[in-house]
C-alpha cells in the first residue's frame, strides 16, 4: 500500500520521462513532456497494474482475516491497555474491515485509472 502511495504522489511514467530527459538532451520536449517509447509505456502500464491487482488482493486477504477472526480460527490473546479479548477482537475486526475497504477502493480506482490511461495513450 506504502508502494502504490508513493506511485500516486510521483507516478512512474513522470519518473521514466525525468530519467529520459536527463539522459537523451535530444529528446521531444515541448513544455516539459518529454515521449517516451511503446515499450516504456507498456513497461509502466504492466508495473502500475501488477501493484493495484496485489493491492486488490491484499484487501481480500483483509476480509480473509475478518472472517477467520469470526469463524474463531484466529483470535486476538494479547491484552492491550488491559482491554478484555472481545474489546481487542472487536478493534480488530474494524481496523481489517477498513483496511480492506481502503485497499479494495484505491486498487479499484488505480485499476480503472490505469485502463483508461492505456486508452489513451498505448
Amino acid at each position: 500500500m506504502i508502494i502504490t502511495v508513493i506511485f500516486d504522489l510521483k507516478p512512474l511514467g513522470l519518473i521514466i520521462r525525468q530519467i529520459t530527459k536527463q539522459k537523451d538532451s535530444d529528446a521531444l520536449i515541448v513544455s516539459d513532456i518529454v515521449e517516451i517509447t511503446d515499450e516504456k509505456k507498456k513497461l509502466i502500464f504492466r508495473v502500475n497494474m501488477t501493484l493495484y491487482v496485489v493491492l486488490f488482493l491484499m484487501g481480500i486477504i483483509s476480509f480473509a482475516y475478518v472472517f477467520f477472526v469470526l469463524g474463531g480460527y484466529l483470535s486476538f490473546n494479547d491484552l492491550l491497555f488491559n482491554f478484555d479479548n472481545n474489546t481487542i477482537s472487536l478493534l480488530g475486526i474494524s481496523i481489517m474491515i477498513i483496511n480492506g475497504i481502503v485497499m479494495i477502493i484505491n486498487a479499484s480506482v488505480g485499476i480503472m485509472l490505469q485502463v483508461e490511461l492505456k486508452k489513451a495513450y498505448i
